[in-house]
């Protein structure tokens, strides 16, 4: 009696863990499948009383698999999906969280990342764009819709790349001709009736540094690039002594903006960075940026290929 018992048992055992191993994640398998292509319709018409519709009916249909899978992520990331497309943000962001907990994947961030600039969450979301970046690279971040935080999480995480790539001695060419002044002004042009001179450097042992005074604004100097240099993204710097007004730095194709980086200091050396606006990067330019003029001081200035700005459109 008791061995029928126990081949009861054992047939009852086997029938449990045949569900709960076998067709349960089957059956999940399908309809994840099934409620994916739902989703990316519904996305096609979002904002529809259509798409509303469809994304409540997929939000209840992986409802039982999401209380039986309770690690699938991609389902997790449809429940959030079709939560966002019905207005049900905590519930969106709560999915989103629950699937990074389970498998942190720079697609999730990214969906987390978006549904937090919707709730105004600017700060959090940023975050999780720069997280994104930094599993997957830049190239996720163009999927970013806010244009401010796209630039600013290109700017930190192209700015590690910069740091990684100098790491690892790989060299990027300097766009900027006679860039210490060795050559005098030799390559840099004078512009809105400012003038321009070398003087020997207080900065650097022996080095020479160009003298500029223009009296009004955009009074400066500049330098085109041969046509081979253009690139669409530069990081530019320089040292500036301003001795009076103040200056921008920047580079860019000869439309404004011009301005990439502004000075804040008078009688002490400071060093203006700044990602040029306009694409493709063709010329340099250091100006005064108030409208009486500036009297300053330029010294190693350098314009190198960057990752820390979204590719030129």
């Amino acid at each position: 009696m008791w061995r029928k018992a126990l081949a009861a048992l054992v047939v009852l055992v086997a029938c449990i863990a045949l569900y709960r191993f076998v067709w349960t994640p089957f059956h999940c398998n399908y309809v994840r499948g099934r409620v994916t292509r739902l989703t990316a319709d519904a996305w096609k018409d979002a904002g529809s009383f259509r798409s509303r519709e469809m994304a409540m009916s997929n939000a209840v249909a992986i409802s039982d698999c999401l209380a039986r899978c309770k690690t699938d992520y991609a389902l997790q990331m449809l429940a959030g999906s079709n939560f966002e497309l019905i207005g049900r943000n905590e519930a969106a962001v709560a999915m989103y969280e629950e699937a990074l907990r389970n498998n942190p994947r720079p697609e999730i961030y990214l969906a987390l990342g978006i549904m937090q600039t919707k709730m105004g969450q600017r700060d959090a979301a940023l975050k999780n764009f720069i997280r994104a970046g930094e599993f997957s690279g830049t190239s996720i971040l163009l999927d970013i819709p806010d244009g401010a935080l796209r630039w600013e999480a290109y700017r930190v995480v192209g700015a590690r790349l910069d740091v990684a790539a100098a790491a690892m001695h790989q060299p990027r060419r300097n766009n900027i001709a006679n860039a210490r002044f060795e050559s005098g002004a030799d390559r840099w042009q004078p512009i809105n009736g400012a003038t321009a001179t070398i003087e020997s450097s207080q900065r650097r042992p022996s080095g020479r540094t160009l003298h500029v005074v223009a009296n009004r604004a955009d009074g400066g100097v500049q330098q085109i690039w041969p046509s081979a240099n253009a690139t669409p993204r530069v990081m530019t710097s320089a040292w500036v002594f301003v001795r009076r007004g103040r200056v921008y730095l920047g580079s860019g194709n000869g439309h404004v903006p011009l301005a990439n980086a502004t000075s804040t200091t008078t009688g002490k050396w400071e060093r203006l960075e700044g990602v040029n606006e306009t694409c493709p990067a063709s010329m340099t330019i250091l100006a005064a940026a108030t409208a009486d003029g500036a009297d300053f001081l330029i010294d190693e200035v350098s314009a190198t290929k960057t990752f820390a700005a979204p590719p030129c459109e």
